[in-house]
């Protein structure tokens, strides 16, 4: 199947996943298609973003999912020059009042270096629009480092899910 972007997605983007589906067995044929999107490597996310989604998801299906392809991505980590480069243009990205790695630098890190290999073919996928106290938000930061991004809606219509979604 051919895919649209090749996506770094973010916790966000897969807590979004079940409001936009008409109950789990529509949620989970949208799970079906985004899993063989990650099988062929154009659905990609670092290890953070699979703990974020034990932390805000325990039990529920994303947590789930997420566990089980985790092991089947193709791409799990960047090279750390790719987080200096983020941090020098959107200094604003890192939340200084949290002592624990940024999962959202580290998705930014891991599309800066896919963009570097790919070319014009990827794009973030997340929900996290708004900036917080703290920190700047990823989309925010996406258009300060060039990044295309799309949200969940398109991340869905992306995988060849678009017929799982809620039409309301």
């Amino acid at each position: 199947m051919e895919y649209g972007y090749r996506c770094i997605a973010d916790a966000h983007v897969f807590l979004a996943l079940p409001s936009l589906c008409q109950g789990s067995h529509r949620l989970n044929q949208l799970l079906d298609c985004l899993t063989e999107m990650v099988r062929s490597g154009n659905l990609c996310f670092p290890d953070l973003v699979a703990n974020d989604c034990a932390k805000y998801a325990t039990g529920e299906i994303i947590h789930t999912w997420i566990k089980a392809v985790s092991w089947s991505r193709a791409y799990r980590n960047f090279q750390s020059d790719w987080q200096d480069e983020v941090l020098s243009i959107c200094p604003g990205l890192d939340d200084t009042d949290d002592d624990l790695e940024q999962t959202q630098v580290h998705v930014a890190s891991m599309a800066m270096m896919f963009t570097s290999h790919f070319g014009e073919d990827v794009a973030v996928a997340t929900e996290d629009r708004y900036p917080l106290p703290t920190r700047m938000c990823l989309v925010e930061a996406c258009k300060a480092l060039e990044l295309k991004v799309i949200g969940a809606a398109e991340l869905a219509v992306c995988a060849g899910g678009s017929e799982f979604l809620r039409n309301d």
